[in-house]
């Protein structure tokens, strides 16, 4: 399964969510990762990559009406 399977549609739109990662100019490897909506663009901030993208799917998948349960 891709990792982009796991996400959530929006919660504002319900349009598709994905992962975007920053790179440094020099680098291979992402350096930071961020999940958007591509329709209305709404997204995390940047997190740390150095724990993939697991972070930023969690915070993503997360919705307000969770939180105390």
């Amino acid at each position: 399964m891709n990792v982009t399977d796991e996400l959530r549609p929006c919660p504002f739109c319900g349009g598709k969510a994905r992962i975007k990662h920053l790179y440094y100019v020099d680098g291979d490897d992402p350096t930071h990762s961020k999940v958007e909506c591509g329709t209305c663009h709404i997204g995390t901030t940047y997190y740390v990559y150095q724990y993939g993208d697991r972070n930023v799917i969690d915070i993503w998948n997360r919705r307000s009406d969770e939180l105390d349960r």
